[in-house]
């Protein structure tokens, strides 16, 4: 049997997007921000929304070893929760969309979202938005998933699958 949570501990009425958990860390993207806790603990924390910048709504975590990549419907941030540094990236074209995904490719960041695959390069800093002229089924990308060197994309017009090398994040 399922052991119940707490009435108090369950965000209860609270629209829960994404959760993500890595070595030390459960964090829950929520449409009132980031919340984490220890995995052994039994505590919820928030960060402070105005630290992480942009929208309340968190709606996609990506945990990496040296930070957290977070997408709402203003841009892809990444933060890193010991010194709650942000770095914000918005390709064009990506504003209002809401990230549904988030995935990570050799220091290349991919997301899913409503008006395409965004993809990020932090070390050069660039970044672009891959739509239907790009060959994408259908601009819509609800999930995104890697076999080697290729996306598998969910999209609203089906499977789209894409070979990472030949994307050109300028």
């Amino acid at each position: 049997m399922a052991s119940m949570i707490p009435r108090d501990q369950s965000f209860i009425g609270l629209s829960v997007y994404d959760i993500e958990i890595d070595d030390k860390f459960i964090y829950l993207g929520t449409a009132d921000g980031l919340f984490y806790r220890v995995r052994s603990g039994e505590i919820w924390q928030s960060y402070n929304p105005t630290t992480i910048g942009g929208s309340r709504d968190i709606t996609a975590i990506l945990s990496t070893p040296n930070g957290l990549w977070l997408g709402h419907s203003e841009e892809i941030v990444y933060f890193n929760p010991k010194d709650e540094v942000r770095t914000g990236y918005t390709p064009p074209g990506l504003a209002n969309a809401i990230i549904n995904d988030l995935i990570n490719y050799k220091d290349k960041i991919f997301a899913a979202t409503d008006n395409g695959l965004a993809a990020i390069d932090p070390i050069k800093g660039t970044s672009r938005l891959f739509g239907e002229d790009d060959g994408l089924s259908n601009a819509q990308v609800f999930s995104i998933a890697i076999q080697r060197e290729y996306l598998w994309l969910a999209t609203r017009a089906g499977l789209t699958r894409v070979y990472i090398p030949a994307l050109r994040i300028y």
